[in-house]
């Protein structure tokens, strides 16, 4: 019985300095600066929106975002169009193995969205949904192996 328990023991210890040696080596290898650039310029980039947010860290599960706020269509010039107090990005870890972050599912809490319909009867979202449309398969694989993020969710919660 006692050598069972020290087995068991000796396991857990080894668990628990495997998985801190791990979020050191992620932490080493993704700074959160070198993150919180990233995440911001390829939102730029994809959405022609420009994106803010106070601070992030990096959980077991992924990404930890405080104060987030995207803006109207260029720049937060034009306003903010959905803020958020927390926002969570769960990250496809088997990703982080080959130097990139894909970003599975996106979870966003105490949100507030200001949709505007102009006298066009068009949305202020409406580039957003339409972008993803004309997007073709060359131009996602060409964005896709240039980039350190891939900024596509499965499921947005």
């Amino acid at each position: 019985m006692k050598k069972i328990f020290k087995f068991l023991l000796w396991m857990f210890i080894i668990s628990v300095v495997l998985l801190v040696g791990a979020l050191i080596t992620l932490r080493i290898m993704f700074p959160m600066e070198k993150i919180k650039a990233q995440v911001q310029q390829q939102l730029k980039n994809k959405l022609n929106r420009e994106i803010d947010f106070k601070d992030i860290s990096l959980s077991l599960k992924g990404l930890n975002i405080s104060d987030f706020a995207l803006s109207e269509k260029t720049t937060f010039k034009d306003g903010t169009f959905i803020s958020a107090k927390y926002a969570h990005a769960e990250v496809d870890f088997k990703a982080l193995l080959h130097k990139q972050i894909k970003i599975q599912n996106i979870g966003l809490e105490n949100i507030t969205v200001n949709i505007i319909k102009d006298k066009d009867g068009k949305f202020n979202f409406d580039d957003l949904i339409s972008k993803q449309k004309e997007t073709s398969p060359a131009q996602t694989k060409t964005e896709k192996e240039t980039s350190l993020v891939d900024i596509s969710a499965d499921k947005l919660y």
